[in-house]
């Protein structure tokens, strides 16, 4: 049989065998709070397709290959050993996580569960992408684009079916995704270390983050910068805007302050500067999943 119709005839029994779910454990006993759907190792890469549980936690570990998490559905918090959080949803549409080889983290899904379809390219089809793709794959991020989210669906297509043609396929669609990731990045993100002035503005963010009515023409003010050059600046550097980084600091100092003060929750927000107990539960649950008083219940999941 030629070495090509070997590769498909594997690829298929492969796929054939992972569609009925399975459990895999931590430990003798102990189910962990996620199903692997299917995992295949096809030319180019791996593929593990999996469905976690609401609130299931995921425990310290890390990634010895980079990693393309693509969040197909619900939400997820994702936690590194350095303190950075990224906290991601796939509400409006899909997105890709990119996860590092090395950095420790650990991480949970919100209240609806998630599902996802972990891409693991091989080092050969990285190298085919050149300095650009190793650089996007060595940094932990989120992008979310339609295209990403096409080509999302594309996969899990062509896992399902695996056919004669899935290989080349699957080998086609992940030299695609990781094309349109780094194309997002070169849109989005500047190379180097952000300016002087830049870095006072993220840290009048940080100190202020219980302020009230803060302008972009506040921050400009402290940087001595032109209000849209800031805006563009601050986007391109840090992959956000000034005001959903603003909110990010709010979310998790009251999240900490929820489980570490007695503070009644109409008073943390209104410290950690919401409009009211209304306005903090909606961004809260649109962040974790939950409400305040469930998370303070949880003791922070």
């Amino acid at each position: 049989m030629h070495s090509n119709a070997k590769h498909a005839s594997a690829l298929r029994r492969r796929a054939d065998s992972n569609r009925r779910p399975r459990t895999e454990r931590l430990s003798p006993g102990r189910p962990e709070p996620w199903t692997i759907v299917r995992h295949v190792h096809a030319q180019g890469g791996r593929y593990v397709e999996s469905r976690h549980e609401a609130f299931a936690s995921h425990p310290s570990h890390v990634h010895t290959t980079p990693t393309v998490a693509l969040l197909l559905r619900g939400a997820l918090e994702v936690e590194f050993a350095s303190g950075r959080r990224l906290t991601v949803d796939a509400s409006a549409a899909a997105g890709a996580l990119v996860l590092p080889p090395g950095p420790p983290h650990h991480g949970r899904a919100g209240a609806d569960g998630a599902r996802m379809l972990f891409v693991m390219p091989e080092a050969d089809r990285l190298a085919t992408l050149g300095p650009a793709a190793a650089e996007l794959l060595a940094d932990p991020s989120w992008w979310r684009t339609p295209r990403v989210a096409l080509l999302g669906r594309g996969l899990l297509r062509e896992l399902v079916v695996a056919d004669d043609a899935a290989a080349l396929a699957l080998e086609g669609l992940t030299l695609e995704l990781l094309g349109a990731l780094v194309r997002r990045r070169e849109e989005t993100v500047v190379s180097g270390p952000p300016p002087t002035w830049l870095r006072r503005v993220r840290e009048s963010l940080d100190d202020r983050y219980g302020e009230r009515g803060l302008r972009i023409a506040d921050l400009a003010a402290v940087a001595g910068v032109d209000p849209a050059h800031l805006a563009r600046t601050f986007r391109a550097h840090y992959g956000t805007t000034a005001g959903a980084y603003l909110r990010e600091i709010r979310v998790r100092r009251a999240a900490d302050a929820l489980v570490h003060s007695a503070l009644p929750i109409s008073r943390i927000a209104i410290d950690n500067g919401f409009a009211d107990q209304s306005h903090f539960t909606r961004v809260f649950r649109t962040a974790y999943g939950v409400t305040p008083q469930r998370w303070r219940s949880l003791g922070g999941g």
